[in-house]
C-alpha cells in the first residue's frame, strides 16, 4: 500500500494555504460526522414507527381515523385533507411492504 505524502510549505503563502486545507478538511470531516449520527438517529426513529404501524390494530385504528369514505359529512377541504391522510398512510404501508420483502430476500441470501 502506498503512503501519502503530507505536503511540506516552502513558504508563508503555502504554510496559510496548507493550514486553512487543514481546516477545511476537519470541517467537512466533523459535518460528515454530524450527518452520519443524524442519519442513525433517523434509521432508529423509523425502524420504531414502522413497528407501531406493524401492530395489528394500528392499520384499522388509521383508517377508521383518516380515511375519507368514514367522514361522509366532512366539509371538501377536510374530505381533500383525509384524502392526503389515507396516502399518506398508503405511502406508509407500502414502504413496509417493501422494507420486509427487503429484509426476507436478504435473509434469504
Amino acid at each position: 500500500m502506498e503512503s501519502i505524502k503530507t505536503p511540506t510549505a516552502t513558504s508563508e503563502e503555502d504554510k496559510k494555504l496548507l493550514e486553512a486545507a487543514a481546516d477545511e478538511i476537519e470541517q467537512i470531516s466533523a459535518a460528515r460526522d454530524k450527518i452520519a449520527a443524524e442519519w442513525d438517529q433517523a434509521q432508529a426513529e423509523r425502524d420504531q414507527l414502522m413497528d407501531v404501524l406493524k401492530l395489528p390494530s394500528a392499520k384499522h385504528l388509521l383508517r377508521e381515523t383518516y380515511f375519507p369514505d368514514k367522514h361522509p359529512k366532512a366539509t371538501e377541504n377536510a374530505k381533500r385533507a383525509f384524502d392526503d391522510y389515507s396516502k399518506t398512510i398508503n405511502a406508509a404501508y407500502d414502504l413496509i411492504k417493501q422494507d420486509d420483502r427487503a429484509r426476507k430476500s436478504d435473509d434469504a441470501a
